[in-house]
């Protein structure tokens, strides 16, 4: 029998102390049905699996690339970074990086490299003229 100031997770089945669930005032003892570990997880899921249903709608919708197309295109890179060839972000999510006149993809970029571009307006001159300010200026 259980106490009432105790409650089984539906989840796990264990056992806990009411303070480690959720309030719900609806609820029989004040609390929802799953532990605080348990309904996180169940939550964590649930928006994971929305973000990747969003990403994959907003990478069709505004660049035309099918998941199919980006995981091809992110493979013949190596998994980096198209410019810098690093493989971490920081935690960021990848860039795809595109002209925005023609609206072609490019690549996939870390986000310093997407930054780089964009500050520098897709600009060859401008970035030309950056290579030959640090190679004049170059500190040893």
């Amino acid at each position: 029998m259980e106490m009432l100031d105790t409650k089984q997770c539906k989840d796990c089945l264990q056992v806990f102390p009411l303070n480690n669930f959720h309030k719900d005032v609806t609820g029989k003892q004040g609390v929802i049905n799953y532990c605080k570990p348990c309904k996180n997880n169940k939550y964590n899921l649930r928006r994971n699996s929305r973000r990747d249903y969003i990403n994959n709608y907003e990478r069709l919708r505004r660049y035309n690339l099918t998941q199919e197309e980006y995981n091809a295109m992110w493979e013949k890179q190596n998994f980096c970074c198209a410019i810098c060839k690093t493989n971490k972000n920081n935690g960021k999510t990848w860039s795809i990086d595109h002209c925005h006149d023609s609206q072609k993809v490019r690549g996939i970029l870390c986000d310093q490299c997407n930054l780089l571009l964009g500050h520098a307006k897709d600009n060859q001159e401008i970035l030309s003229k950056a290579i030959y300010y640090l190679k004049e200026n170059e500190v040893n």
